[in-house]
């Protein structure tokens, strides 16, 4: 950063490989319409495709442009949390390295935020502003609003949102490492204690879709690792609840948040899995995973019920297609 006056919004983007896409991703954010107002701080997790040499010969002399390196690959969560660290904005906007967004999205969030005195703005998902919804002050206990979830109404995954950097600040320990749903994980939480929280109709944020690791290569070898990931999130959430008594009282919030998560988990992770192995396959890689943490009749039961999850999202998939 060359400049002396501090900025009103810091934009962080975390880079990991996105050699490929993420000088479009860059070249929307400075095209902002309130640009002379933004810092942007480029976060490289360590890439090996370089991304980081790009970075450097693009904007390396850009004057609202920083960056900076993690010291080792630490996952997007905690590269996030370093670049936090860094910025000097007041209000905090993270965009992913692949996507990209209008010229209005910063503006149209900072207005929103400072209107409605919020400390975290979000656009909100489609099916939100389908069921005729108008932008909104969500209800004040943080744990009534987490019922949202339940109908996978309000964004968790760190972008499409615009938060205040003490909100973040506030919540630093709960950025993680997490291999998967660290942003969502944070964004639940986030949910939960903001003081104020806007949702906003429409966006100006477009996900790029990329080739992902998550689903690439030979996914039954990876079911250990999201059978693992899917218990942490858990885990944290447990403990998140423990810490936060006004989600303790209610539990409705608590159950709706475990099947938000589980049902993450089945779409994003294991669904992709059954849809190309035989399914005594899937199972036995799972029970494998589960055996290291639960009693044997326990690790039939939660294997009873993710198999019962992935089944129910099988059928309102077809119905999804047959409506169409």
């Amino acid at each position: 950063m060359r400049e002396e006056s501090v900025p009103e919004v810091s934009v962080i983007i975390p880079v990991y490989n996105k050699a490929d896409y993420v000088v479009p991703c860059v070249d929307s954010v400075l095209a902002q319409t309130m640009a002379d107002q933004i810092e942007v701080i480029l976060m490289d997790d360590c890439s090996t495709d370089g991304s980081l040499e790009l970075l450097r010969k693009t904007y390396g002399k850009h004057p609202k442009v920083r960056i900076l390196q993690n010291e080792k690959n630490s996952g997007a969560g905690m590269t996030r949390k370093f670049a936090l660290a860094h910025a000097r904005g007041e209000k905090i906007a993270f965009i992913d390295a692949d996507d990209t967004v209008e010229p209005e999205y910063l503006h149209r969030m900072y207005e929103a935020m400072k209107a409605t005195q919020a400390d975290m703005v979000d656009e909100g998902r489609p099916d939100f502003w389908r069921k005729g919804n108008k932008g909104m002050v969500l209800p004040s206990n943080g744990a009534e609003r987490l019922l949202l979830l339940r109908y996978f109404l309000i964004n968790t995954n760190m972008v499409q949102q615009m938060t205040t950097r003490s909100l973040l600040e506030r919540c630093s320990k709960y950025f993680t490492g997490m291999r998967f749903f660290e942003d969502a994980f944070l964004g639940v939480v986030l949910l939960c204690l903001a003081e104020r929280y806007v949702v906003i109709p429409g966006t100006l944020y477009h996900v790029v879709s990329t080739p992902d690791s998550v689903t690439r290569g030979d996914l039954l070898d990876k079911v250990p690792d999201y059978v693992e990931n899917t218990l942490e999130v858990f885990r944290r959430f447990l403990d998140f609840q423990k810490e936060t008594p006004s989600l303790q009282a209610n539990g409705e919030a608590i159950s709706v948040v475990y099947s938000y998560f589980l049902n993450l988990s089945v779409d994003v992770l294991f669904k992709p899995v059954f849809q190309q192995y035989p399914p005594w396959e899937v199972n036995g890689k799972i029970h494998e995973t589960l055996r290291k943490h639960f009693s044997e009749s326990e690790a039939v039961y939660i294997q009873l019920l993710l198999n019962k999850v992935c089944m129910e999202q099988g059928k309102q998939y077809g119905k999804d297609l047959g409506d169409k």
